[in-house]
């Protein structure tokens, strides 16, 4: 019984490892020294087939050996680690001894008081370690109680054995028969315990890793507002500085000219990357539809319309019919331009203006904004809502595109792009329309 519950915990504990997937070095050790006990106690039980003592030597030291990587399992699980060595070196010096006394004498009685003195001592370290650890719970107290109840039964058989009578296997005394069952207690309140105390460690670490990782993430989150709020002042100054020259353009060379406005395009790069940051960090705050309104689609979308200037705007589609939405309008703004300042940037000047639309179906509303430039391949299709990407590999584009995906989410749409005819793309912004405010999570994150 004894020998097939340390096989069980050694069979728990391969399965919570496979299931857990995490590192657990004290959690192997002690595994190993379940299967290696249930074999030692096999054995000594083929002992009492057999004539020969070889089963019975060989199960005694397997059970010396498991004891032994118990403790070092119990001292890793704890953190004892300076208490690992001296453990093992004990263990090791009575593996050792009973391997002398076993191959000196041909009667079972001294093997069996090292035995038994030596099962003792490694349960009485087990209580030691787990009642003198740094953190107490009932747990631990417990396994320890148990283990320190153990070695004293076992420390009154060596006594038996050294006062009264040899000791001999199988006996059907009072003491043995208590031995037994307080081994078959102890063997269950410690695996279950061991496992329980893995998990408890397991957890702590999960907790502790995901505490790392929310800080790192508001470390990154403020680290980025912060930069993009530095830029902007700057950046503000030298675009103005930039568009004052366009007074004196006329007396500067061509290759000047040429030179000033490629600044003035990298600056105009730099000011929309640091604002789709700062969208981006205000994006990942907690936000609900409690503060949501609602609105009429059309007039917001006339409203960023009349943002641009009248030779780059897009061209309205609007429906005729009044159409109702609820949102967030500064959100849906910030969505909307984000489309046409992305339809804008790949139509061509010869090529016209994009198209912007608004569509009822069946299950809400579609904002399409369509260009007419190069198209999209299926690989910037798959590609195009990471942050920072570009079909032509710029760093200072892709963040408009994944700004307008987390603003559909956070709505309970999506957003997706179609080949626009005869070329081009055209992104399509789907919302849900209801008729009252949505209840969704105010803690969601998209």
């Amino acid at each position: 019984m004894v020998g097939a519950s340390n096989l069980l915990f050694a069979l728990l504990a391969t399965l919570y490892m496979r299931q857990s997937r995490t590192d657990n070095p004290a959690l192997e050790l002690w595994r190993w020294a379940c299967l290696i006990v249930g074999v030692g106690f096999f054995l000594n039980l083929a002992s009492g087939i057999f004539p020969d003592r070889m089963p019975a030597f060989i199960g005694n030291l397997l059970q010396v050996l498991g004891a032994g990587l118990t403790l070092a399992a119990y001292a890793r699980l704890l953190e004892r680690y300076r208490w690992l060595r001296p453990l093992i070196i004990l263990i090791a010096v009575c593996f050792v001894l009973l391997s002398s006394v076993s191959l000196t004498f041909d009667t079972q009685g001294p093997r069996l008081l090292v035995f038994s003195a030596t099962i003792g001592l490694s349960y009485g370290l087990m209580a030691w370690l787990l009642l003198r650890a740094d953190e107490r719970d009932w747990l631990r107290t417990l396994i320890g109680a148990i283990d320190g109840l153990m070695a004293l039964v076992m420390s009154v058989r060596v006594l038996k054995g050294l006062a009264l009578a040899p000791l001999v296997r199988f006996d059907t005394d009072p003491l043995t028969q208590l031995l037994y069952l307080m081994l078959l207690l102890t063997v269950t309140i410690n695996g279950f315990g061991f496992l329980l105390l893995a998990k408890q460690k397991d957890d702590r670490a999960l907790l502790h890793a995901f505490g790392e990782l929310a800080q790192a993430d508001e470390d990154r989150r403020r680290f980025l507002a912060e930069v993009s709020h530095e830029f902007r002042t700057p950046l503000a100054s030298i675009k103005a500085s930039l568009d004052s020259l366009r007074f004196l353009q006329a007396g500067l060379a061509p290759d000047i000219v040429r030179r000033l406005d490629d600044i003035r395009l990298s600056t105009r790069r730099l000011i929309r990357v640091s604002e789709g940051l700062l969208s981006l960090e205000r994006l990942e705050r907690p936000a609900g539809p409690e503060h949501w309104v609602e609105l009429d689609p059309a007039a917001l979308l006339r409203e960023v319309l009349d943002l641009y200037p009248p030779e780059i705007a897009a061209t309205a589609e609007l429906p005729e019919t009044p159409v109702s939405l609820w949102g967030d309008p500064l959100q849906l703004r910030i969505a909307v331009q984000n489309l046409i300042d992305n339809a804008i940037e790949h139509t061509p000047p010869e090529s016209g203006v994009p198209v912007l639309a608004l569509v009822c179906t069946e299950s809400g509303l579609e904002i399409r904004v369509a260009d007419r430039g190069p198209g999209l391949s299926e690989r910037d299709k798959a590609r195009m809502f990471s942050p920072f990407y570009n079909a032509r590999g710029e760093f200072a584009r892709g963040l408009g595109l994944t700004i307008v995906q987390r603003i559909a989410h956070r709505h309970g749409g999506e957003l997706h792009a179609l080949d626009n005819q005869p070329r081009g793309a055209c992104m399509v912004l789907c919302l849900p329309q209801t008729a009252e405010r949505p209840k969704l999570s105010s803690s969601e994150r998209f």
